[in-house]
């Protein structure tokens, strides 16, 4: 079984606010896909989490790790490398992303960026995003952020290389005591067999330690599937 396209979930960065994870293929956000509210200048941290996904009874085993600076307020860039494990086949991908906020928040509009990746290795993927994320202030919804977005994704580890788009949205929720709820989903692109979907809970614990649990299809799984990780803040102002 060929390593599929990956996005997922991850480990959870140094920031403390909402879009808190570091999703695998590029800058933080959801579990699967990115947002647009960057971390702080000079935020650095180092990510790893585990999830599985499972394909026509075929069950593999992703391990993410990744390393994220943001040198401004508004761009995040980092590395990501992936160990993927279908039984006794082992394989491993690299790759670069980053993102740039191209409006913060203002009085009633959201912060808009745009997000970009590129994986190598037995995973060939590349993918752009472009994302609009708005906290909510107005009673019952005071605490919960928005995002809704527009993904081009081409994957070229298939025998017929492909490319598609892709509309996505989620929901985080605060719950107290560093919780926050978190759902997303997305429509599916071409060469998956699912759309994205995602839902978990991310904790901020310490400073710098972020931990992430829930369930996920990445889109190449027939259901989604269990996930775990952590990050730690290595640098942040």
């Amino acid at each position: 079984m060929r390593a599929t396209w990956l996005v997922g979930l991850v480990a959870v960065a140094a920031w403390v606010p909402p879009c808190a994870a570091q999703t695998v293929y590029g800058a933080g956000g959801l579990f699967i896909h990115p947002t647009a509210l960057t971390p702080p200048r000079g935020d650095s941290t180092l990510s790893l989490s585990y999830f599985t996904q499972r394909l026509r009874g075929a069950r593999s085993e992703w391990l993410p790790a990744s390393w994220a600076l943001s040198p401004t307020d508004r761009v995040q860039a980092g590395a990501v490398f992936l160990h993927w494990q279908g039984g006794r086949v082992s394989r491993q991908s690299g790759g670069l992303f980053a993102r740039w906020q191209l409006a913060p928040v203002g009085e009633g509009l959201p912060a808009v960026a745009l997000a970009g990746s590129l994986l190598a290795g037995e995973v060939r993927l590349g993918q752009v995003s472009l994302v609009a994320s708005q906290p909510l202030a107005s009673h019952p919804w005071r605490g919960v952020v928005a995002h809704a977005g527009l993904q081009w994704a081409r994957r070229a580890d298939i025998p017929t290389s492909d490319e598609d788009w892709s509309l996505f949205g989620g929901l985080e929720a605060p719950m107290g005591g560093g919780f926050r709820l978190v759902g997303e989903a997305g429509t599916r692109l071409g060469f998956n067999r699912r759309g994205a979907l995602a839902v978990g809970i991310l904790w901020s614990g310490p400073p710098g330690i972020r931990i992430g649990i829930g369930a996920a299809n990445i889109g190449r799984s027939d259901d989604p599937q269990f996930f775990v990780g952590a990050g730690y803040a290595l640098a942040a102002r």
